[in-house]
């Protein structure tokens, strides 16, 4: 597998505001919250490190955070990540997990997308190009899955189980993300060694990421609250 290289971190202030009343950092929030805003990102940023970042860490503090989990799919659906963001998706709906009904249900719609998109579902018709409504009916939809096992086993069998593989795609998350690097080999490690997430530590950026201010995070959030009260979408 080639190189995968993560965006350009987006600025954040970490400071406080103009008075110098301190900001509410990273490291103060709550799984739910981080996955949250990880959502925001996506919506507005799409695919960056800042996004992966939240998710990676919503996931270190809740590994079944729901919207965490559907995030970290998100964001490791790039060239060369793809079988990492379906096992993400597999944890995600697997009864192992235990996610609640509505929660996995959410994880359960964004992979039937991802197989889509991935070529491993076609339409019946097979047309390849299709309205919004023709999603509707899952029965006219046939999946592929002798070869999508083809594409997502080899990781789930090299990690030895479900719950392993979904270490192996966070830890995965962490190095694009520049959180986290090989305790001894540094940024040398072959991509082999995300096999064995025990062998990563934290970068000394992780704290200082963590210790930055949430002030442009809350911007987004509060965007996509005015968009929703405007009917603007988000």
């Amino acid at each position: 597998m080639g190189s995968i290289c993560a965006a350009d971190l987006q600025p954040i202030n970490m400071f406080g505001d103009v008075k110098g009343v301190r900001m509410a950092r990273i490291a103060d929030l709550t799984a739910a919250q981080l996955a949250r805003r990880a959502t925001n990102t996506f919506i507005f940023w799409g695919r960056q490190e800042t996004g992966t970042r939240l998710a990676y860490h919503a996931l270190v503090l809740d590994p079944k955070q729901p919207e965490g989990v559907a995030r970290l799919s998100d964001f490791l659906d790039i060239q060369g990540g793809q079988p990492f963001s379906a096992v993400v998706l597999e944890y995600g709906c697997s009864e192992e997990v235990g996610l609640l009904p509505e929660a996995r249900a959410t994880v359960q719609e964004l992979r039937f997308h991802a197989l889509w998109s991935w070529g491993f579902s076609r339409h019946r018709s097979g047309r390849t190009e299709l309205d919004a409504e023709e999603f509707v009916d899952r029965s006219q939809f046939v999946f592929d899955e002798n070869r999508y096992q083809a594409f997502v086993g080899p990781v789930v069998g090299r990690a030895g189980s479900l719950r392993e593989g979904f270490r192996v795609a966070h830890t995965l998350a962490g190095l694009l993300a520049g959180l986290l690097t090989h305790r001894e080999l540094g940024g040398q490690a072959p991509f082999g060694e995300v096999y064995h997430p025990e062998r990563f530590v934290r970068t000394p950026e992780y704290a200082v990421w963590l210790s930055s201010s949430t002030e442009q995070l809350n911007g987004l959030e509060q965007e996509r609250s005015r968009r929703s009260r405007t009917g603007g979408g988000a």
